[in-house]
C-alpha cells in the first residue's frame, strides 16, 4: 500500500510472547512489530519467552523490556535470536549516566533502542543517553504514564528534542494526522489491535475487552509522580487499596523520594501479579478495538486504513485549514475562528476576559461554576452590556444541586447569552435552554453516552 513515507507505525502486541503472531503480521504489513515482555519478572520465564519467540517468528521483531529489571533480561539478551533487532525500554533510569550505559550496551549488540518517556524531562534524559528513538507516552496509554495526554506531550517535545519520537496514547483513525503535524515520526498501536484476527489473547479476555470503552481504566500514583493506568475489573477494592497505599507513601516522612517510588513500583508489580486476570495494564485505546476489528479484521487491514486516514486528513487540512477564519463552527456561532474558550473558574469569570477572547476571534465562555445568585447576576449583566450583539457564552455545571442550578438557569434565561455549555449535564437540561432559543452544547465523555444523547435529540456536542 502507499504509505506516508516519513511516518512509522509501531505495533506492540499485548499479552506477552504468546501474541508473537500479531507482531509478525504487523511487520509483514509494513510496521515495526514488538512483543510485550515488560512484565516478565523471572530470568527462566524470559528464557522460555525468547525460545517461544524464536519458534514463532521469522521476521525482524522488537521486544518491550522493563529497564528497572535489567537483571532479568540482560544475561540472556546477548544470545538473542538474529531476528530481534529492536527494544523498547520502559521505566528508564532518571540518571543519564546509568541510562546511557544500558543503551550503549544494547546498541553494541546491534539493537536499535527506543525508550518510553512520559514527560519532557524523561525525553530529554533519553536523548542525552543516546537512544535511537523515544516513545512519547500520553496519559491515555496503558501502564506507566505521566500527567499529560499524548496530544500535549508530542507538541511540547517538538522543537525541544531532535531524536525521532513516536506518539502513544489515544491514537486512532482520526488522530494520527495530528501526531504527524505535531512532529511525531510515527505512532504506537497496542490495545487498539488486541481484537484483530491474528491476536492470540484468550477468548474470555477478548470478550471482556470488546465491551470496554476505555472509561473503565483508572490512573493511580499521579500524586507520587509515578502513575499507572490500570483496569481493575469488578474488583474496585483493589483500586481503593492502591489509593490508600499511595496516600500513605505521600505522607511518609521516613524515606526519600527514590525509596518511595521503589516501594510504590513494588506495590504495583505485586498487585498485577496477585490479581492476574482481573487487574492489568490497559489503555483507553481499547475503546477503538472492537470497531477496528469488526471493520478491518486483520492487523494489516487496520494499518492500511490508519495510513489511508492519515493521508486523507493531511490532504484535507492542506486544502481547507480546519482552524482558518470562518471555518466549521465559526460561521454557525458568528465568530472569526472555530475556537471556543472553555470555562475556567476564577479565570474566565469577568466581562473583560470575555471581551479579550472575543476580540481575538474566539467564543468566550464565562465560568458560572457554583456562583451565588448575586455575583452571577453581576457577571452576566456586565458581560451582556459589554458584549452587546457579539457572541459569548456561559458555562454551567449540570450536576449542581437542583436549587442552585435552577437559580443559575433562571439568570441565564434573563440575560440570554447566545450560547451555553453544560458540563456534567443531562440531555433534558440542554433541551430546556434550547427551547428558550439559546444554543446549548453539552459535554459527552464517552461514545456510549454519545449514542444515548443522539437518541435524545442532542446535536450540539463537546467531546
Amino acid at each position: 500500500m502507499a504509505r506516508v513515507s516519513d511516518f512509522t507505525w509501531i505495533v506492540v502486541a499485548p499479552g506477552g510472547a504468546a501474541n508473537t503472531p500479531l507482531a509478525c503480521e504487523a511487520v509483514r504489513a509494513g510496521a515495526w512489530g514488538f512483543v510485550d515482555l515488560e512484565d516478565v519478572r523471572d530470568a527462566e520465564v524470559f528464557r522460555r519467552d525468547l525460545a517461544q519467540l524464536k519458534a514463532n517468528a521469522n521476521v525482524p521483531l522488537g521486544v518491550k523490556l522493563d529497564a528497572s529489571r535489567r537483571e532479568v533480561w540482560e544475561p540472556l539478551i546477548a544470545d538473542r535470536p538474529g531476528y530481534l533487532i529492536r527494544v523498547i525500554l520502559t521505566r528508564p533510569s532518571r540518571s543519564v549516566t546509568e541510562l546511557r550505559s544500558m543503551v550503549s550496551e544494547l546498541q553494541r549488540l546491534g539493537l536499535e533502542v527506543l525508550v518510553e518517556a512520559v514527560s519532557v524531562g524523561e525525553a530529554v534524559t533519553a536523548q542525552q543517553a543516546g537512544v535511537d528513538g523515544i516513545v512519547a507516552k500520553g496519559s491515555e496509554a496503558a501502564g506507566r504514564i505521566g500527567d499529560e495526554t499524548s496530544f500535549l506531550l508530542t507538541q511540547r517535545l517538538a522543537g525541544v528534542i531532535s531524536t525521532p519520537f513516536y506518539a502513544q496514547g489515544g491514537v486512532g483513525l482520526h488522530t494520527a494526522a495530528a501526531c504527524h503535524v505535531a512532529g511525531a515520526s510515527g505512532a504506537v498501536l497496542d490495545w487498539q489491535v488486541c481484537l484483530v484476527e491474528e491476536s492470540r489473547l484468550p477468548a474470555p479476555l477478548r470478550l471482556a475487552l470488546s465491551r470496554l470503552d476505555g472509561s473503565e481504566t483508572s490512573p493511580v500514583g499521579m500524586r507520587l509522580g509515578d502513575a499507572y493506568r490500570l483496569y481493575f475489573g469488578p474488583r474496585r477494592t483493589v483500586l481503593q487499596e492502591l489509593q490508600q497505599q499511595e496516600q500513605q507513601l505521600i505522607t511518609s516522612t521516613d524515606s526519600a523520594e527514590e525509596e518511595r517510588i521503589r516501594r510504590w513500583r513494588a506495590l504495583i508489580d505485586e498487585t498485577l501479579s496477585q490479581s492476574a486476570g482481573e487487574t492489568w495494564k490497559l489503555g483507553m485505546d481499547v475503546s477503538f478495538a472492537a470497531r477496528l476489528a469488526a471493520k478491518f479484521r486483520t492487523v494489516g487491514g487496520v494499518l492500511e486504513e490508519m495510513d489511508r486516514s492519515l493521508r486523507f486528513h493531511l490532504s484535507r487540512a492542506r486544502e481547507a485549514p480546519p482552524l482558518g477564519p470562518n471555518r466549521g463552527v465559526a460561521s454557525v456561532l458568528g465568530i472569526r475562528y472555530p475556537i471556543v474558550q472553555g470555562p475556567m473558574s476564577r479565570v474566565s469569570d469577568t466581562a473583560s476576559f470575555a471581551a479579550a477572547v472575543s476580540d481575538a476571534g474566539g467564543l468566550p465562555v464565562l465560568a458560572v461554576a457554583a456562583m451565588r445568585e448575586d455575583e452571577l447576576e453581576t457577571m452576566l449583566r456586565e458581560t451582556a452590556e459589554r458584549m452587546g450583539k457579539t457572541p459569548w457564552g456561559a458555562g454551567l455545571l449540570g450536576f449542581l444541586p437542583p436549587e442552585m442550578y435552577g437559580a443559575q438557569v433562571d439568570l441565564v434565561k434573563k440575560y440570554r447569552p447566545p450560547a451555553v455549555v453544560i458540563a456534567g449535564g443531562r440531555p433534558v437540561q440542554a433541551q430546556q435552554l434550547e427551547n428558550e432559543g439559546i444554543r446549548t452544547f453539552i459535554h459527552v465523555p464517552s461514545h456510549r453516552l454519545l449514542d444515548l444523547y443522539l437518541d435524545d435529540g442532542i446535536r450540539n456536542i463537546i467531546f
